[in-house]
């Protein structure tokens, strides 16, 4: 039976290097570069021929073979039902979990992912709100370059007014649950920060919002 690809039909039996990695030939032992240590320098050449401008698809002749090449149908949904499966396992689950939360705890990369993100609306109005009633009390740093990362975590204010406080705004239906929000707040506690969070839907009634706000910043 034919093993249909996305542009060519590979028979049973195929040889070439993707049919045998789908059966399964070339895992382990039977992988040509098994057992193989490269050394650094060895490593950084190959980097460096691999990437950038000398990265294969950028290559003339692979980008000729590659035009108008197009997977079908079939193939993408079976990829993508694949990936799912997998992500649901829950050891592969955790694993992304841990990758994750690892890079967020590096606040260069948190600055570098959040650098270009807008604000909401949402946090636009809470910001006009709070400057409004305690000017010079909390600044913005949930994007942009004043961006501040507490053990992973990016609020959306911090107090630059001598107070460990801090103001999360909750705009998704997710977080709507009070163990998340309870979670969140119990992350910045131990960092030694007083967390307030605020659900978007709060901003409807600002007379309330006002005097929230202002109970949390005075209570000690």
């Amino acid at each position: 039976m034919a093993l249909k690809g996305t542009k060519y039909i590979h028979k049973e039996g195929c040889k070439c290097p993707f049919c045998k990695a789908k059966r399964g030939e070339t895992k382990g032992e039977n992988n040509s570069m098994y057992g193989t240590k490269w050394s650094q320098e060895k490593t950084e050449m190959m980097r460096k021929r691999m990437s950038g401008e000398n990265a294969p698809s950028k290559r003339p002749e692979v980008r000729e073979k590659l035009k108008g090449y197009k997977q079908s149908k079939e193939h993408i949904e079976k990829r993508v039902k694949s990936y799912i499966e997998t992500c649901k396992k829950p050891e592969v689950f955790e694993n992304f979990s841990k990758i994750a939360k690892d890079k967020w705890q590096n606040e260069e990369y948190a600055r570098k992912v959040l650098k270009h993100k807008p604000k909401s609306e949402l946090e636009k109005k809470l910001e006009n709100i709070i400057n409004e009633i305690l000017p010079n009390e909390y600044k913005y740093v949930g994007s942009g370059e004043d961006i501040v990362v507490i053990n992973g975590k990016i609020p959306d204010f911090i107090n630059i007014n001598g107070k460990n406080k801090v103001i999360e705004l909750f705009g998704g239906y997710w977080r709507t649950k009070k163990e998340i929000e309870q979670k969140r707040i119990n992350h910045f506690e131990k960092e030694g920060y007083s967390a307030l969070i605020i659900q978007g839907k709060e901003l409807k009634n600002e007379i309330t919002l006002v005097k929230k706000v202002i109970e949390f910043t005075n209570n000690k």
